[in-house]
């Protein structure tokens, strides 16, 4: 969803931010009789080109930031009157529109610039943007529009997010990055709990900075799906996202498997480059090369 913006339109959103005090004032200009401006969260329902206007939906913005929002009920839906480039169908953008301290929104919105939510959210202290790479989705089998679709309906977990180039950029607060590290951080402990549980796990260990899984089990671990799943793919998956909430943007994650009985390393692959295959015989295999070392 994300494109290209020209530099007009880019120059004209840090013209009002500067102008207005978006992110301290409440968007004021020119003092108490002076004109303002408002911004408006949309999504974009349909792009008129020629008549360079578009179908918008107002949809709910965050109180904890300092925006003069306007004064559109979340649900409504009307027209966009765009003086440059115009935002693509699914956008989810904020619009500035320009009018006197004491102007009520109003279709059709008079557009003087607008961004993608997220970038314009980017703009404020304590606003925080997490990459989620197109290889990490890939990786946890989910598609980007799947986490866009999630994101919707799980408001207040994060301010925005949008797809870009197969990548989801996601805009939190201090407070929102907290508590999803946190979630990530129990669920890590708990599949570990889990695994370490298992007969056929003696011991997991998952190092500090999250970029190494190793784990010292029996073969008869490849035998347990459930175990398999949550070793080789819910404990790297974790790694990998916290790592980019941390802004690794190319993550990485070194799976090590070790041998209880023999102390033989059966395999050490990095992810995502390697492939965390592993099968019985590769195994037995792999014990008796460390022996005979």
């Amino acid at each position: 969803m994300a494109r290209q913006r020209s530099v007009v339109a880019l120059l004209l959103v840090l013209l009002v931010c500067l102008v207005s005090g978006c992110s301290g004032d409440g968007g004021a200009v020119g003092g108490e009789n002076g004109s303002v401006s408002r911004y408006e969260r949309a999504e974009v329902l349909a792009v008129d080109a020629d008549d360079h206007t578009a179908q918008i939906r107002v949809l709910d913005h965050t109180d904890d930031l300092s925006i003069s929002w306007g004064t559109l009920e979340m649900g409504e839906e009307g027209e966009a009157v765009f003086d440059g480039d115009l935002p693509a169908e699914g956008d989810d953008i904020v619009l500035t529109w320009i009018g006197s301290p004491n102007d009520e929104s109003t279709f059709p919105v008079d557009v003087h610039a607008w961004q993608p939510t997220v970038d314009f959210y980017a703009g404020f202290e304590g606003v925080h943007t997490v990459r989620l790479s197109a290889s990490l989705l890939q990786f946890i089998s989910m598609t980007p529009d799947e986490l866009m679709e999630d994101l919707a309906e799980q408001p207040g977990f994060a301010l925005a997010g949008r797809v870009d180039e197969g990548d989801v950029v996601v805009a939190f607060t201090s407070e929102q990055l907290e508590a999803y590290r946190e979630d990530l951080e129990s669920s890590l402990d708990r599949y570990a709990a889990s695994l370490r549980e298992a007969e056929e796990v003696a011991a997991v260990e998952v190092s500090d900075d999250r970029t190494c899984v190793t784990l010292h089990a029996t073969p008869e671990l490849l035998d347990k799906p459930v175990l398999v799943g949550e070793a080789f793919m819910a404990l790297p998956g974790i790694c990998a996202t916290l790592q980019a909430t941390d802004g690794v943007e190319e993550w990485g994650v070194e799976m090590v498997v070790i041998d209880e009985e023999s102390g033989a390393e059966v395999m050490r692959v990095t992810l995502p480059e390697e492939s965390a295959t592993l099968s019985t015989e590769g195994w037995t295999e792999a014990v008796a090369q460390g022996l005979a070392a």
